[in-house]
C-alpha cells in the first residue's frame, strides 16, 4: 500500500513538472508574440544592467538593476564607445556611404549574418528653424521597413542639455534603437554643429543668446516633430506614442512644449498634437531663465486632477547638486499622483503615472546618461508599459491632410 502511495505520489511529481515546463514554455511564446505584436526587438528587461542600482524612491521590484551587461537577443548591438562620442562624424559618414550605395544601386541588406536584424547606422539630418540650419541624428528602428511592425514603433526626442550637445545622447540613442524605437537626437540652435544660418555667414553661439532667443529652442523641437510626423505618413512609426526626454535646464523647455503640443485641437478628422505619451526629465531645476519648472509642473496633466495624466519619470543623481530641485519637482507632482502600492509589477505599472529614479552617487544631467545600463533600462521599461503596452489604444493614422 505504502509503495504503491509512493508510486502514485512519484507520478503525480513527475506529470506536475511536466506541465510548469510546458506552461513555462507557453508563457515564453506569448511574451514573445506581445513583444512583437509592441514593435519590439526584445523586452526592456532584456537589457542588463549596471552596478549602480537605482535605489531610493523606485516603485518597489519595478526595475532593479545587477548582472552583467549583454545585448538584446536578435540584435547586432553597436559596441559600447570607449570614450567620448563624436555623433555628428558618425551620422555624417554614415549618411555619405548610404548617399553613394544609392547612387550606385547598391542592394540594401536587410539582415545581418545569421539572419540576425541589423540594427541602422545613425544618418544625418538637417531640419530648418527659423532659418537655422538644425543638425540631428536620425537613429532608425530595424522595424521601420516592415509594414505590420512600423505602425507600433514608439518615437523619441532626446534633447540634450544647455551648453551640451547631441553626443550626450548617443550611448541612450543607440540603447533605444537596439530595442525598436526610432530615435532623433538634434543639436540646439547654437549649440554643436548647429550654428549655421541660410544666406548668414554669422555664426550662432549659444552663449551669447538673451533669454528671448533661449525660449526659441522650442521650435527646434517641434522640428524634429514634424520630421517624424513625415516618417509618420510614410507609416514607419506612430507619431501619436511620441516619447520626449530632456536633461537639466532644457527641462522646462521641454515640459513647456510638451504641454503646447497637449493643447492643440484637431483639424476636421486630422488630429493635431496630443502626441507626447510620455516625459522623461533628467535632473530638472526648479527654474531656467524665464522659464519656471516649479510652474509647469502645477498644470493638471502633470499634477494630476485632469482626465488624462501624462505618464513621467524624472531621473537625477542621489547625491547630485541637482538632487534637491529634481526631488522637488517630483513631490509637486506626486500629491495627486500616488505611487502605487500593489504588490504585481504589471498591474503596479498599469496603475502608476509618475514615477522618480534616484541614481546612487552624485552624478548629474547629462552625466546619468553616459552608458548605464540600469538608468537606460529603466528608461526603457517606462516606456514599454507607459507606450508600447497600450498600442491597441493608440492607433497610427495619417496626419496628411486629404484633398
Amino acid at each position: 500500500m505504502k509503495q504503491n502511495l509512493e508510486s502514485l505520489m512519484s507520478q503525480k511529481i513527475f506529470f506536475l513538472a511536466i506541465a510548469i515546463v510546458a506552461f513555462s514554455v507557453l508563457d515564453c511564446q506569448t511574451s514573445d508574440a506581445q513583444r512583437k505584436k509592441r514593435g519590439l526587438l526584445s523586452t526592456p528587461e532584456a537589457a542588463e544592467a549596471t552596478a549602480d542600482t537605482p535605489a531610493a524612491k523606485t516603485p518597489p521590484a519595478a526595475a532593479t538593476a545587477g548582472g552583467a551587461s549583454k545585448s538584446p537577443a536578435g540584435t547586432t548591438a553597436a559596441p559600447a564607445p570607449s570614450g567620448p562620442m563624436d555623433l555628428f562624424k558618425m551620422a555624417s559618414e554614415n549618411t555619405a556611404k548610404q548617399k553613394a550605395a544609392a547612387e550606385e544601386g547598391a542592394a540594401k541588406k536587410d539582415k545581418g549574418k545569421d539572419g540576425e536584424i541589423e540594427i541602422p547606422p545613425p544618418e544625418l539630418l538637417t531640419l530648418q528653424s527659423d532659418g537655422i540650419n538644425i543638425m540631428a541624428a536620425l537613429f532608425k528602428s530595424p522595424n521601420a521597413e516592415d509594414p505590420e511592425l512600423a505602425k507600433v514603433i514608439v518615437p523619441i526626442i532626446l534633447i540634450h542639455d544647455w551648453g551640451g550637445s547631441m553626443n550626450d545622447m548617443g550611448p541612450l540613442a543607440q540603447y533605444l534603437q537596439s530595442v525598436g524605437h526610432t530615435v532623433i537626437v538634434p543639436d540646439l540652435r547654437g549649440h554643436g554643429q548647429s550654428i549655421t544660418m541660410e544666406n548668414n555667414p554669422q555664426k550662432l553661439d549659444y552663449r551669447d543668446f538673451n533669454r528671448a532667443q533661449i525660449a526659441t529652442v522650442t521650435k527646434d523641437i517641434e522640428q524634429c516633430k514634424r520630421k517624424l510626423i513625415t516618417f509618420n505618413n510614410e507609416g514607419k512609426l506612430n507619431i501619436s506614442m511620441l516619447s520626449v526626454l530632456a536633461v537639466g535646464d532644457m527641462c522646462p523647455m521641454a515640459t513647456a512644449w510638451t504641454l503646447k503640443d497637449w493643447s492643440y485641437q484637431n483639424v476636421g478628422s486630422i488630429k493635431q498634437g496630443k502626441d507626447v505619451q510620455s516625459l522623461i526629465l533628467v535632473s530638472p531645476p526648479r527654474k531656467f531663465q524665464q522659464a519656471s519648472m516649479s510652474n509647469l509642473v502645477k498644470h493638471p496633466l502633470l499634477s494630476g486632477g485632469a482626465a488624462v495624466e501624462i505618464p513621467t519619470l524624472v531621473i537625477y543623481g542621489q547625491n547630485g547638486s541637482s538632487a534637491k530641485d529634481s526631488s522637488s519637482i517630483y513631490n509637486l507632482m506626486a500629491r495627486k499622483r500616488p505611487p502605487s502600492d500593489a504588490s504585481n509589477k504589471d498591474v503596479r505599472w498599469a496603475q502608476q503615472s509618475l514615477y522618480e529614479l534616484a541614481v546612487p552617487g552624485n552624478g548629474d544631467g547629462a552625466e546619468l546618461l553616459k552608458p548605464n545600463p540600469g538608468v537606460f533600462r529603466f528608461i526603457g521599461m517606462f516606456n514599454f508599459y507607459k507606450i508600447s503596452k497600450n498600442a491597441d489604444n493608440i492607433p497610427w493614422a495619417s496626419r496628411e491632410s486629404k484633398k
